[in-house]
């Protein structure tokens, strides 16, 4: 698999022009960047100001020696982690090598130079230097994904809660805290048997440890449930319970997703689904929503869509020419995702019909391969 090329810049720094030269000729190369000082104080400007990889820093300078360099760019926190070369003519005795490691250096070059030796040296550097660069992009990505699928669990209408092993919440959405009565903060760690019950009343426990949710959920399977209940505001509130497991990364089970819905309004979408059969487009709408892909927040309600673009109905206005990264949370697993995400420009919008709505057309931009996919199932489906 290739990885796209990154360029690092290696800053050279030497009081004498022509070693500058002789370093340049050796290291230059594609994807690499050279700065070149001549004294320490302009060592640590350039440092400062551009995101250097390695640094080959001449310990004998005047004004300030390589150590006092290599000293000032470990106290700063841009600087501190930026890997040194220390180049010398000095004696190899163990007091000045004990002193250049004391300030940070990660290696010592002895004048004269080897040219083989040299290239090998900043090639391992360099390479550490990559890594630790897709390392940090990696963790970017992983964290924005993370964000990404926050605000989306925060936004959707149906309450999903995390539990662990023990049946005990390791994450709830707001909407599970407003369905079950509680804050979110009063779910987490909480028993999922002392929140949920077999009865309205509240007084028919079970016990997650010895409950079929658990060895339905432990074998692999889904779980499906409308017996539970919880006491909410004072009332009872019959739940709706659907159990997926999860499995940690030596695909061994470690807990479940648990989305609770109010049964009594699951089965009024119900009716109205079904009064809505008859209507491919309506179907579609009665049960997608779009979500702010920046935000999370709920933008409308979906009233047609085809593999060009789609039709919104919407409580915000939008102007013609605006682009927006939308996201759908799908009724089911469609090919493997729960939600889709595409890009669309509004092509034309204008007030609805009904209330003080906006509707809005939007075309397709750039749609991924995987979104139109699940774009033709659901077309197909409905």
């Amino acid at each position: 698999m290739t990885t796209q090329s990154m360029t690092q810049t290696i800053l050279l720094v030497d009081d004498r022009q022509e070693n500058l030269i002789a370093l340049e000729a050796i290291l230059d190369g594609p994807d690499r960047r050279l700065l070149k000082a001549t004294t320490g104080n302009e060592a640590l400007t350039l440092a400062l100001k551009s995101d250097v990889s390695l640094i080959l820093l001449d310990v004998q300078m005047p004004d300030m020696d390589g150590f006092e360099v290599a000293e000032l760019l470990q106290r700063n926190n841009k600087t501190r982690q930026i890997p040194v070369i220390f180049c010398t003519a000095i004696s190899k005795e163990k007091r000045y090598l004990t002193r250049g490691y004391d300030v940070g250096a990660v290696d010592y070059l002895f004048k004269p130079i080897d040219p083989d030796l040299l290239t090998s040296k900043v090639r391992v550097f360099l390479e550490l230097d990559l890594q630790k660069r897709r390392l940090q992009n990696t963790l970017m990505q992983l964290h924005r994904v993370q964000q990404e699928n926050e605000r989306l669990l925060r936004a959707m209408g149906e309450g999903v809660v995390g539990l662990d092993r023990a049946g005990l919440v390791t994450f709830a959405n707001p909407a599970a805290a407003s369905l079950l009565g509680k804050e979110v903060s009063q779910l987490i760690g909480a028993p999922v048997d002392q929140l949920i019950f077999l009865d309205s009343a509240g007084r028919k426990l079970w016990s997650w440890e010895d409950s079929p949710v658990l060895k339905t959920v432990g074998r692999g399977e889904s779980y499906q449930s409308s017996e539970f209940h919880c006491v909410r505001d004072g009332k009872p509130l019959q739940l709706e319970v659907t159990a997926t497991p999860i499995n940690d990364r030596g695909n061994s089970f470690s807990g479940a997703v648990a989305v609770v819905r109010d049964a009594a309004a699951r089965e009024r979408v119900q009716a109205n689904f079904q009064e809505r059969r008859k209507s491919p487009r309506k179907r579609l709408s009665a049960e997608l929503t779009l979500f702010d892909r920046a935000t999370g927040a709920n933008v409308g309600r979906l009233v047609n869509l085809s593999e060009g673009g789609l039709r919104l109905v919407a409580k915000k206005p939008f102007t013609a020419g605006q682009r927006m990264v939308f996201s759908m949370v799908l009724p089911q697993m469609v090919r493997g995702s729960t939600t889709v995400s595409f890009e669309a420009v509004a092509v034309w919008t204008q007030q609805a019909s009904y209330g003080g709505d906006t509707a809005a057309g939007f075309r397709f931009v750039e749609l991924k391969p995987e979104a139109l996919e699940v774009i033709r199932y659901l077309l197909e489906k409905y």
